[in-house]
C-alpha cells in the first residue's frame, strides 16, 4: 500500500506527515523482536532521528516536549531547544552541557546557576554514601573512598587511602591549607610552608598561639 507515492517500497509506505489518534503497537506478545528506525538527515548533516514526547500541559511557558534525539555521534535527551544528557559514541555522558573527549562524565554548569552532585539526598533512613576511585588493578573495589557513614546525623565523614603511595594533599597556586573544627580555623600552612596553630599568619617556619 503506498500513500503519498506510486511505488511503494514495503507493505506500507507513507510518503508525507501522517497522524494515528490512538495507541500504535509494533507485534504482539512472544511475536518475537521488533524495531522501530527513525531515519536521520542526508549525508553531510549533524541531526538524526527525533522523538518527542509531548508534555499534557505547556504550564509554565517554557516548553512543550521533552525529545530523545541523535546530534553527530551523540545520543542526546533533553527539551526543546535544549540538551540535558548527552552520551557520545565511547560512552562519555555529560550533564546539562558539553561533551568531552576525555571525560566518562561531565556535570556542566551555566552562568551563576550552581553545578552539584547529590548522593542519597531523597533518602528516607540512615545509610552510607561514598565516592570510590579505583585506578589499578589491586584495589579494584575502591584505591580512595570518601565515606559519609551510616550512623545519623552526627555520623562520621572518613577519606580512606589504599597501598603504600601517599596521600598528599596539594595546591598548585599560591593557595593556603586551613584545617577548621567547629566552624573556626585551627591551623594553617601557607603557601610559602610556614605552618601557623591559632594564627592565619605565621611569621615563622612554625608557629603557636594560644
Amino acid at each position: 500500500v503506498g500513500i503519498g507515492t506510486t511505488s511503494p517500497s514495503t507493505k506500507l509506505d507513507v510518503q508525507g506527515s501522517g497522524l494515528i489518534n490512538g495507541d500504535l503497537a509494533l507485534g504482539a506478545t512472544d511475536s518475537g523482536n521488533k524495531t522501530l528506525t527513525i531515519a536521520g538527515a542526508a549525508t553531510g548533516s549533524d541531526e538524526g532521528g527525533e522523538i518527542r514526547l509531548a508534555t499534557a500541559a505547556d504550564h509554565d511557558g517554557t516548553y512543550n516536549f521533552y525529545r530523545i534525539d541523535a546530534h553527530q555521534d551523540d545520543l542526546r535527551i533533553g527539551r526543546a531547544g535544549q540538551t540535558d544528557l548527552s552520551i557520545n559514541s565511547s560512552g562519555n555522558s555529560a550533564f546539562s552541557g558539553t561533551l568531552s573527549s576525555t571525560s566518562v562524565l561531565n556535570v556542566n554548569g551555566s552562568g551563576s546557576t550552581d553545578a552539584q552532585v547529590n548522593i542519597g539526598v531523597t533518602r528516607d533512613a540512615n545509610g552510607f554514601a561514598y565516592v570510590d576511585l579505583v585506578g589499578d588493578t589491586t584495589y579494584t573495589d575502591y584505591g580512595a573512598r570518601l565515606i559519609r557513614n551510616n550512623g545519623g546525623a552526627n555520623t562520621s565523614t572518613v577519606l580512606h587511602h589504599r597501598g603504600t603511595g601517599e596521600l598528599t594533599f596539594r595546591t598548585d597556586d599560591a593557595g593556603d591549607i586551613k584545617v577548621v573544627t567547629n566552624a573556626t580555623e585551627r591551623m594553617r600552612i601557607t603557601s610559602a610552608g610556614r605552618v601557623g596553630i591559632g594564627t592565619t599568619s605565621p611569621d615563622v617556619t612554625f608557629q603557636v598561639e594560644a
